[in-house]
C-alpha cells in the first residue's frame, strides 16, 4: 500500500482542554499531523468524532506551519498558563514522516522556550532523536513519555498494529529515556478482549516494564465506536472468526465491555501491578504559583476517582471525579477558600470532601486514599 503524504494549513493547532486529563495530567494538547501511518486495527481515531477522513491511515496531512502558529499563539496569549502539552491524541506524533519533516521536535521548542511542560504518547522509538528537548524540559520542570504497549507476542501485534515499531524496540526506547532521567511508562491501551487480555499478555508486560525501570503502567480497555468498531470487527473475522460472536456478546453494541468483563480485567492488572510494585498512576506536574495546592488537592481526588472507576463503583467515581476537576480550575488558592470556610462553596464539594480536603491541606496526606488503596477490591 503506497501511502500519500499532503502538506495543508490549519487555522489553530492548539487545543485547550476544558478540564485536563486526569489519566495524562495533560492541560493542552497537539497534534501534528492529521492521520496516522501506523494503521493501528483497534485506533479510536476511526470514529466519526474526530472527524479524520476514512483514509486516515492512508493519507497523512503534514501541518507544516504548526510550530509558527503555536510560538505566536502562546506569545500573544493573556490567559494560558504554562501547563502539561500532549503530543499525539489522533495521530502519533513520531510516525515516520516526523523524521523528515521535524514537525513536533519544532513544536517542543517552541514549548520549551515558553515554559511549558510536554507528554509524549507514542509507538515510536524515533523519539530518542528528541531526547536532549524532553530532558531539557524534564530538569527545568516536568516531562513526560508514555510508549502504548498492547501485546508481548509480535504475531499478535503485527496483525493489530500492523505499522508500527515492535513491542522489544519500544521497551528499549523506554529504558534509554529512563537513562536520562525522563519519566517515562507504558501505556497498556487498549486490553484487546480475548486477545491481549490473558495473564501471560498482561503479567509479561507488567514485568518487562519493571525491569527497564518504568515510572508507572496506565491500562484501559478496547472502546467499540461506529466506524472503529466496524474496522476492528473486520479485523477479526478475517484473523479471528471463531470470537467474533463472543466480542459482539460482550459489548452488545455498547461502546464498552460489559461491567463484570471490565472490572475482573482491571483487577487483575492492579494485581500485577502490586507484584511487581508498578504504579498504575502518574505523579502530576505541580506548579509554583497559585495553582499548587489547588493541583495537590486535585490529584488525590482525581486519583481517588480512578481507584472507583477501576472497581465500578461509578457513583463515587462521578462524584470524586467532578469535585477534582472542579478544584483544578478554580481561579485562586484554595487554601484561601479554606481560610474563609468555603470550601463547601466550591461545586461538587460536599461535607465529607471538605474533610478530606482540610486534612491534604493541613498534612499532605490522604488517609482515605491511603485506606483505599489497601481495600481487598485493589490489592
Amino acid at each position: 500500500m503506497t501511502l500519500k503524504y499532503f502538506e495543508r494549513e490549519y487555522k489553530s493547532i492548539l487545543n485547550v482542554l476544558k478540564y485536563p486529563d486526569s489519566w495524562f495530567w495533560t492541560k493542552y494538547t497537539l497534534n501534528p499531523y492529521n492521520g496516522c501511518e501506523f494503521a493501528c486495527n483497534y485506533c479510536d481515531a476511526r470514529s466519526h468524532r474526530y472527524h479524520l477522513s476514512k483514509d486516515f491511515d492512508q493519507i497523512v496531512y503534514i501541518k507544516k506551519m504548526a510550530p509558527v502558529k503555536l510560538d505566536k499563539k502562546l506569545a500573544g496569549s493573556k490567559t494560558l498558563l504554562p501547563d502539561v502539552a500532549g503530543f499525539g491524541g489522533v495521530c502519533d506524533a513520531y510516525q515516520p514522516i516526523e523524521e523528515k519533516y521535524k514537525i513536533s521536535r519544532y513544536c517542543l521548542e517552541v514549548f520549551q522556550r515558553h515554559g511549558y511542560l510536554v507528554h509524549v504518547v507514542t509507538k515510536s522509538d524515533l523519539v530518542l532523536r528528541d531526547i536532549d528537548i524532553i530532558a531539557d524540559i524534564a530538569r527545568d520542570r516536568w516531562s513526560c513519555v508514555s510508549f502504548t504497549i498492547t501485546l508481548f507476542d509480535e504475531g499478535k501485534r503485527e496483525i493489530f498494529e500492523p505499522r508500527a515499531p515492535s513491542t522489544a524496540r519500544r521497551f528499549e526506547a523506554l529504558k534509554k529515556i529512563k537513562q536520562e532521567g525522563i519519566r517515562a511508562g507504558v501505556m497498556l491501551c487498549p486490553i484487546i478482549p480475548y486477545i491481549g487480555d490473558d495473564d501471560k499478555n498482561l503479567e509479561s508486560i507488567v514485568k518487562k516494564a519493571k525491569e527497564v525501570k518504568a515510572d508507572y503502567i496506565l491500562f484501559g480497555g478496547l472502546t467499540m465506536r461506529d466506524n472503529q468498531a466496524i474496522w476492528f470487527m473486520k479485523v477479526l473475522e478475517n484473523h479471528y472468526p471463531e470470537l467474533v460472536d463472543k466480542m459482539k456478546d460482550l459489548y452488545k453494541g455498547e461502546y464498552e465491555a460489559n461491567a463484570r468483563y471490565i472490572k475482573n480485567v482491571n483487577m487483575k492488572m492492579v494485581k500485577f501491578c502490586r507484584e511487581y510494585g508498578m504504579p498504575f498512576r502518574i505523579r502530576r506536574y505541580i506548579p509554583d504559583d497559585f495553582r499548587r495546592y489547588n493541583y495537590v488537592v486535585s490529584e488525590y481526588l482525581l486519583n481517588i476517582a480512578y481507584l472507583f472507576q477501576i472497581m465500578g463503583d461509578n457513583a463515587r467515581y462521578n462524584a470524586f471525579q467532578w469535585a477534582g476537576l472542579n478544584v483544578n480550575n478554580l481561579k485562586e488558592s484554595i487554601k484561601d477558600i479554606a481560610s474563609r470556610t468555603e470550601l463547601e462553596e466550591i461545586k461538587n464539594v460536599g461535607k465529607k470532601m471538605v474533610s478530606i480536603i482540610s486534612e491534604i491541606l493541613d498534612s499532605g496526606r490522604c488517609k482515605y486514599y491511603e485506606k483505599l488503596m489497601n481495600k481487598s477490591d485493589v490489592d
